[in-house]
């Protein structure tokens, strides 16, 4: 693991997420890697991630939506490209097959998880991945309620985003075309865990 500071994921989190950049790295040796996240915060995983790739002398071209609805968004970078929106409104303004990697960290709930799944997987290039934040087996599923619907369901907090990727058939990879890369998680960590899924093929 490198010395790149990411912001607050675990360690674990970050092994996988520079595992996966190495293997577009490896995969993709002649091309700038486009790259969307969704959910920005403090923008310091967007930093973290833009300044792995640039360690290993690679260009980027990054994305980061977020609707503001916690906090106003800085550009986490200058040469970010911010999209101010509902990730679910916003996915028209990129193209079918044109990203590399997307890192979904935005409103954990089933039903937005299961929007942004479906919004975002024909932007991902055949050879390319989808990282799902927030999806430790052992976090209590109704932690970290996401501010809309009920506290007492599971769906509208972090629990719903585990539930999303099972429904979809992620987990146990029956959804044709994606394949299960990590599912990993630091167990002492409140919330946390990555899901990363490898998109095989062409997929619409």
């Amino acid at each position: 693991m490198s010395e790149i500071k990411y912001g607050l994921i675990s360690k674990i989190d970050i092994l996988c997420i520079e595992a996966t950049l190495n293997y577009l790295m490896s995969d993709f040796p002649n091309e700038s890697l486009n790259i969307i996240e969704i959910g920005v915060y403090d923008g310091q995983t967007s930093r973290g991630i833009r300044d792995y790739i640039f360690s290993k002398r690679r260009g980027i071209c990054y994305h980061a939506i977020d609707n503001e609805k916690d906090k106003p968004i800085l550009r986490p970078f200058e040469a970010c490209n911010l999209v101010i929106g509902n990730s679910s409104e916003v996915y028209n303004r990129f193209e079918d097959n044109s990203q590399h990697f997307v890192f979904v960290d935005g409103l954990h709930t089933f039903p937005q998880v299961i929007a942004d799944f479906f919004c975002y997987a024909s932007k991902v290039c055949p050879g390319g991945y989808m990282c799902f934040h927030d999806t430790g087996k052992h976090l209590d599923p109704l932690s970290g309620w996401q501010g809309v619907g009920s506290k007492d369901d599971p769906d509208m907090c972090l629990g719903g985003v585990r539930k999303a990727l099972r429904t979809i058939g992620l987990l146990n990879n029956q959804l044709p075309g994606w394949k299960l890369i990590f599912d990993e998680a630091d167990v002492e960590d409140t919330g946390g865990g990555v899901c990363i899924f490898k998109k095989i093929k062409k997929w619409d």
